[in-house]
């Protein structure tokens, strides 16, 4: 069984979420991109993101968020901005 797009956000740390829901668009290459500067803890944080399959390449410099990814940042910003 798959878990939700709803349970995967519930379950993302806190490193996790704020790469997530604060990733950038480039509308140069039209995808969007995790937050973070490439340093050794947020290659960790994308490297978790990938095995969720969030990230399509934790080692590219271009990581893009996956179709699941997106789903995932919607409600990340949701839930933000329900908290005001």
């Amino acid at each position: 069984m798959t878990d939700t797009p709803d349970e995967i956000a519930r379950g993302l740390t806190d490193a996790q979420k704020r790469a997530v829901a604060d990733a950038k668009h480039y509308s140069k290459n039209g995808a969007w991109h995790p937050a973070g500067i490439y340093i050794n803890a947020d290659r960790r944080v994308r490297y978790n993101l990938a095995t969720k399959n969030i990230l399509r390449d934790y080692s590219s410099p271009h990581q893009r968020l996956t179709p699941l990814g997106l789903a995932v940042r919607q409600i990340l910003q949701e839930k933000t901005n329900a908290q005001g």
